[in-house]
Parts: C-alpha cells; structure tokens; sequence
C-alpha cells in the first residue's frame, strides 16, 4: 500500500498536465501489476460524490476521490484535482 500511497502523492504534486499524465500510468501499471481495484469517484456540478460510472458523457466533475482496495487493506486518496480532466481517464486503459 505505501507504494500506492508514494505514487499517488506524485499526481497530486504534479504541476503540468504532462506530469500528471506521466504519473496516472505510473499508478494504473502499479494497479494492473498488483492486482489492485479502484473505486473513482466524483464531486458533480450538483456537489454531489457519485461514481464516475454514473455521469453522463457532457457532464463534468470538480474532483476526484479514489479508494485502492488491495484485499488487504484499503487507501483512500487525497482528493485530487485534475489538471486535465482526460487524465482521469488514464485510469481506465489496459
């Protein structure tokens, strides 16, 4: 999990889009190659947490909430803003 914690700080210190980007592949390679789920959720125009699952294609989100399940134990995330909203995306790719 420390490694999770170490390189999820690394996206909510990154300070281009670039870097952001860079760092989002680091913690989806660290994901796929530890067998680690991901719940994504999102602050809503209404304010509202709800599963990025949930949004509709034109709606946006503010922030970004991410728990990292292990089967071992749990992390919950900083809330992370986004410098590029496609970055969160990144998450998602194999």
């Amino acid at each position: 999990m420390d490694e999770a914690k170490g390189l999820w700080s690394k996206v909510l210190a990154s300070e281009s889009a670039e870097a952001e980007a860079e760092s989002i592949v680091a913690v989806r390679k660290l994901i796929s190659d530890k067998g680690i789920t991901i719940i994504v959720n999102v602050k809503n125009n209404d304010g509202k947490i709800v599963n990025i699952n949930t949004l509709q294609d034109n709606e946006s989100f503010s922030s970004v909430k991410i728990t990292f399940d292990t089967g071992k134990g749990e992390f919950q995330a900083g809330e992370w803003f986004p410098k590029d909203r496609e970055n969160v995306f990144l998450l998602f790719l194999e």
